[in-house]
C-alpha cells in the first residue's frame, strides 16, 4: 500500500486506518467469520464467550481483532474451545501464549474489546487418498501477507524477563 505522507498526521491515520481495513476485507473474503470475544470478569480473571457452535471447530485458522485490526493469526490444532483456554490459563511454559494472555488482558483493561473470528477446516482437499488440511497450508501466507504484530513476538527476548521456577505449581 502506498501512503503518502504530509505534514498532517490526520492523513497518516487515515491511510493506517484504510490499511487495516484492506487486511480485514482480506480475512473475510477468504471466509473468518466473527465467533467470539474476550472479556474480563473481576477485572483480572481472563474469559472467552462463543457466538455459536464454533468451539467444538478443530484445526481451524483463529484470529485475534482489536479496532478493526488483524492481532494475531493461529491454528488450532484441537478444538477452538480448547485452544482459547490456553490462552484464558496457559502453561508458563508457553511463553507466546502467556504474552498474548497479557496483551489481551491489557486490551481489554482499557476498554477496548477483542474479537475472536475464524476459518473453519473443512477437509474437503485430498490427494492421493490423504486429507489435506487447507487451514494449516495458508496459515503461513497469511501471516506473511498481513503481518499481524503479535505474530512476531520474540520468544527469546521474552525468556530471560520470566522467572518459570516461581510460577509453577
Amino acid at each position: 500500500m502506498l501512503c503518502i505522507i504530509h505534514r498532517n498526521a490526520f492523513q497518516v491515520v487515515m491511510c493506517i486506518e484504510t490499511y487495516s481495513k484492506i487486511k480485514m476485507e482480506r480475512l473475510t473474503q477468504l471466509g473468518f467469520n466473527p465467533i467470539g470475544k474476550w472479556f474480563l470478569i473481576n477485572e483480572h480473571y481472563l474469559q472467552f464467550s462463543f457466538l455459536n457452535e464454533s468451539w467444538r471447530e478443530k484445526n481451524a485458522l483463529y484470529s485475534f481483532i482489536i479496532d478493526n485490526e488483524i492481532k494475531y493469526i493461529g491454528l488450532s490444532p484441537t478444538t477452538l474451545g480448547s485452544q482459547m483456554y490456553k490462552y484464558k490459563r496457559p502453561d508458563l511454559t508457553q511463553i507466546i501464549n502467556v504474552e498474548i494472555r497479557s496483551l489481551i488482558v491489557e486490551s481489554l483493561e482499557q476498554n477496548i474489546p477483542v474479537s475472536i473470528l475464524s476459518y473453519p477446516d473443512n477437509r474437503l482437499l485430498n490427494y492421493a487418498g490423504y486429507n489435506i488440511s487447507l487451514t494449516a497450508g495458508i496459515k503461513g501466507s497469511l501471516i506473511n501477507e498481513l503481518q499481524p504484530s503479535w505474530n512476531f513476538i520474540d520468544e527469546n527476548a521474552l525468556a530471560p524477563n520470566m522467572n518459570f521456577e516461581a510460577h509453577r505449581d
